[in-house]
């Protein structure tokens, strides 16, 4: 035992271990109350995708609000705006690709870090002990193809997850929203959305959200769900005061 715990926390195994251990304190957290499971989550199809940056883009439209649609100037301005944001998107596309390659944006980042870091720290481990290695130079070089192998390990061990995560967020869409209380998490108002948070059947929640005209919700703030808007893929929320 002592000579596991020695080779665990080793200079040449710590890289994996540090990581193995963030993520049993992060799950321990979750057990006993201290984080929620959706702390350090991302959502990666909602932050990059190029549907919902346009739908942003039209929520800015400066012809509806300043009713100006003679302005050619500043339709060109508008549609400059948009074409920057395409090319944006499609730049950093394939980063997407990638991720969503691992199901990273299908399963929770910490679900998916938890199931990358076991396989890491366990060939870590079997690597270095079995070759006798104590060289920090030889265990970073190990590092390298331990960590993609570890990537393709944890893609297939969180396959069998993917249908359950996304049949969870297809009931969460399904899931009628209008009149739930909730929280800002970042600052909303009619002119740039923004995103809050409801907890519903238990989980946490955020969705994208814009508020009524000439209003503004501030972060942190108790705010309300009043409508769905389809067309924009946005809630419609205002503050809520008890």
């Amino acid at each position: 035992m002592i000579e596991f715990l020695n080779q665990t926390f080793s200079i040449v195994n710590i890289i994996p271990t540090g990581f193995l251990v963030f993520t049993l304190i992060y799950w321990f957290s979750v057990l006993i109350g201290m984080l929620d499971m959706n702390f350090l989550n991302v959502n990666v199809d909602k932050n990059i995708s190029i549907d919902k940056d346009l739908s942003i883009d039209k929520h800015l439209s400066i012809d509806k609000n300043l009713q100006i649609d003679k302005n050619v100037s500043i339709d060109k301005t508008i549609d400059k705006q948009i074409d920057k944001n395409i090319e944006k998107n499609i730049d950093i596309s394939w980063f997407n690709a990638v991720l969503s390659f691992f199901n990273l944006g299908r399963v929770p980042l910490m679900v998916f870090l938890s199931f990358w870091a076991l396989p890491m720290w366990f060939i870590s481990i079997t690597l270095n002990y079995y070759l006798g290695n104590s060289s920090v130079l030889l265990s970073l070089i190990f590092l390298i193809p331990n960590v993609i192998v570890s990537l393709l390990i944890s893609k297939a061990l969180t396959q069998p997850l993917v249908r359950i995560f996304d049949k969870l967020d297809f009931d969460e869409q399904d899931d009628d929203f209008e009149a739930k209380l909730g929280i800002a998490v970042t600052n909303v108002n009619d002119k740039k959305p923004g995103q809050i948070e409801i907890k519903n059947k238990g989980v946490n929640i955020r969705l994208n959200a814009i508020t009524l005209e000439g209003k503004e919700v501030l972060k942190n703030s108790k705010i309300m769900i009043i409508q769905y808007l389809e067309d924009k893929d946005l809630y419609l929320i205002e503050s809520f005061e008890e």
